[in-house]
């Protein structure tokens, strides 16, 4: 506070916690109000500073409802722990970032980009987010279940936010969370959900694949399991799939039928169950 008075800076709470909401962004309300009255003199170090002032003040006088500049803080250090490969901390970064950022969103914006517009970030931030998050997310719940149960449900509620996203978005993410629940103890609403995908995109081989991969997990010898996989991956390529090559459909089904023979199964007539 001496400081920020030493540049010329009238600090009132009061007025901050009225005329920030409007801002939203602390920089920019330190830009509107308290940088005119900074001395002609001051160099970019003090402008720096009294825009870093705002933003802690921001979080110790309006700590419920996050700045912009707290949020893009928390976006940063997920994306470091996921660069780092540390898909925990990464996940439990992004759970404060969405839980930060969910009461500010209304239900009228249904997309990642009118979000965006709100946090005055590219359009691309928070739909490449979204996916990211999703990812490590995922591979987070098959080391910590609690984890896994809470990623889960900010994976449904991101899916419920951004309705109007197209399926080559809402597809990946509806799959991971199937996933988180699946390695979670929910094995039924994940194999719903999965279901649920293949009936609404029948030529995308994404959900098949995913649903036989959790029913036979690598070296798996669970000779219904395998059957199961096989028939669907069957299904799969006889609709057929637009998406086959990409997925290495055919080498999946090849694979099965060797694992599945393996343990004495029938691999022929699994193919066509």
């Amino acid at each position: 506070m001496a400081r920020l008075e030493q540049l010329g800076i009238r600090v009132d709470p009061d007025r901050f916690v009225a005329e920030t909401p409007r801002f939203g962004s602390a920089v920019r309300w330190a830009r509107a109000t308290w940088l005119p009255s900074a001395p002609a003199h001051a160099g970019v170090h003090e402008r720096d500073f009294i825009a870093l002032a705002a933003c802690e003040l921001w979080k110790r006088w309006r700590p419920e409802t996050p700045s912009q500049e707290s949020l893009h803080e928390l976006l940063l250090l997920g994306e470091d722990h996921a660069d780092r490969h540390d898909d925990i901390a990464a996940t439990e970064h992004w759970i404060h970032f969405w839980r930060s950022l969910r009461p500010l969103l209304t239900p009228e914006l249904r997309t990642t980009s009118a979000a965006g517009e709100l946090l005055g970030i590219d359009d691309s931030v928070l739909y490449n987010w979204a996916s990211d998050f999703s990812i490590a997310a995922t591979h987070a719940a098959t080391h910590d279940a609690a984890l896994g149960r809470r990623v889960a449900e900010v994976q449904g509620e991101i899916l419920t936010q951004f309705s109007a996203e197209g399926d080559s978005w809402r597809l990946p993410l509806a799959c991971d969370r199937a996933e988180v629940l699946y390695v979670t103890g929910e094995r039924i609403e994940a194999e719903r959900i999965l279901r649920e995908q293949i009936e609404a995109h029948p030529t995308s081989a994404r959900a098949y694949v995913r649903l036989a991969e959790l029913w036979t997990p690598y070296e798996s010898k669970d000779r219904e399991a395998l059957t199961r996989a096989l028939a669907l991956l069957a299904q799969a390529a006889a609709r057929p799939v637009k998406d086959a090559v990409d997925w290495d459909l055919a080498a999946r089904i090849k694979e099965l039928r060797k694992q599945l023979r393996a343990c004495g199964g029938d691999a022929g007539k699994a193919a066509t169950t």
